[in-house]
């Protein structure tokens, strides 16, 4: 199928950055929300950092369990217990403010989006009107033939469906793909403090 994208087609990834970088490279203004848009991502990012670094540590606290366990060390296991639950209490907001700045962010690009795609679709060299002209097909009727528009389906939702859809998925991917590689490395460094042949195989 010609129509159908890959991620190696060279294509794909046009397409994909010509619907995502207008709205992280445009001029930043306070009335267009673009400003919001930069210090939520910024949020965002030290969150992740946050996140990582926990994970971090709750890592080290659980290697302190059994350490203290093996060495029969009570004072040293309650000290690991309570830093431990300590972790925890700090963890639950961190985690529950990353959702919202994300959720936010999201919404943010979405109502940009939305708005952006609709002029392009309304405005932009009569893209509306090239497309109901273009939809044209000949009908049989009764005294010969005439051209009628093909139904153009509900296209705000349309635009709207899909537009939430591609924000929340580029979104969760950017999180996941950024979480992942600073776990990777933060967990790599542990393993390379404690072993270097370790770390490597």
């Amino acid at each position: 199928d010609d129509a159908s994208y890959t991620l190696f087609q060279r294509s794909f990834w046009r397409q994909l950055l010509a619907l995502a970088a207008p709205f992280w490279f445009r001029p930043i203004k306070r009335d267009d929300g673009s400003m919001h848009a930069i210090g939520l991502l910024g949020v965002l990012l030290v969150l992740i950092f946050a996140t990582t670094g926990l994970l971090v540590k709750l890592n080290y606290q659980q290697g302190e369990f059994f350490s203290a366990l093996s060495n029969k060390e009570e004072d040293r296991f309650w000290a690991a217990v309570w830093v431990y639950f300590f972790i925890i209490v700090v963890a639950v907001p961190v985690l529950a403010l990353k959702e919202y700045v994300l959720q936010r962010l999201g919404v943010l690009w979405r109502e940009w989006m939305t708005d952006h795609l609709l002029k392009l679709y309304f405005c932009k060299r009569r893209a509306f009107f090239r497309l109901s002209v273009g939809g044209m097909e000949d009908k049989v009727t009764d005294g010969g033939k005439s051209a009628e528009p093909q139904a153009l389906d509900n296209p705000d939702q349309r635009i709207v469906a899909d537009v939430e859809g591609f924000t929340s998925a580029a979104l969760n991917f950017i999180v996941v793909f950024l979480g992942a590689g600073m776990r990777v490395f933060s967990f790599g460094a542990i393993l390379y403090s404690i072993s270097v042949n370790l770390a490597i195989f």
